[in-house]
């Protein structure tokens, strides 16, 4: 009887030691696979809706020139500040988020505390065939680009394509470079006013 108790008693740690590990198991992976991920992030940076009324370029209703503070309100992410090293003035920061159903980071920059670039920096998977894809819908939205420039290879990396629409003080950019190892995307919005 004595032996059948520690024994059940074991079994029970045991078993609750397993379901401990099975809990934390689950935290770490949804943890790493973004905390603050959500089922559909890819309207968190709808390229579809990069334009406001009046006609200039600016991301959903949040106007260039607001606080950090402002910005986060309306974005239902968890940003982290990435520390500068070259200007006290300029803050950036950062989300992880799904974009076309690859892994990216949603960067939003600032000058003098005002919100100046909202970008998506994506791997681009498909060789280009992604930002291709992005490419035309922005045509199709926007229209034909003010300024095309094609490729300029620098120590570091590649620059194949440079897209860029401007309505008054307002940009909209799309550049695709290239890596030894991978493709890399960014769509981004700005103001040149800051």
């Amino acid at each position: 009887m004595f032996i059948q108790c520690r024994y059940l008693k074991k079994r029970k740690i045991t078993q609750r030691f397993l379901l401990l590990q099975i809990l934390v198991a689950s935290l770490v992976s949804f943890c790493l696979t973004g905390c603050s991920a959500r089922s559909d992030d890819t309207k968190v940076f709808d390229v579809a809706q990069l334009k406001n009324e009046d006609g200039t370029f600016q991301y959903q209703d949040i106007p260039f020139g607001s606080s950090y503070e402002e910005a986060a309100k309306k974005i239902p992410l968890t940003f982290t500040k990435m520390e500068s090293e070259s200007s006290l003035s300029v803050a950036t920061y950062c989300a992880s988020i799904e974009f076309y159903g690859e892994k990216a980071v949603l960067y939003l920059d600032f000058s003098d505390d005002r919100l100046d670039v909202v970008k998506v920096q994506f791997n681009d998977s498909k060789n280009g065939e992604m930002f291709d894809q992005i490419v035309q819908q922005l045509v199709s939205q926007y229209g034909e680009a003010d300024t095309h420039e094609g490729e300029n290879a620098t120590k570091y990396f590649t620059t194949l394509e440079i897209y860029k629409w401007e309505q008054e003080e307002t940009f909209l950019n799309a550049i695709l470079t290239k890596t030894e190892s991978e493709f890399v995307g960014v769509v981004g919005v700005g103001t040149i006013l800051n």
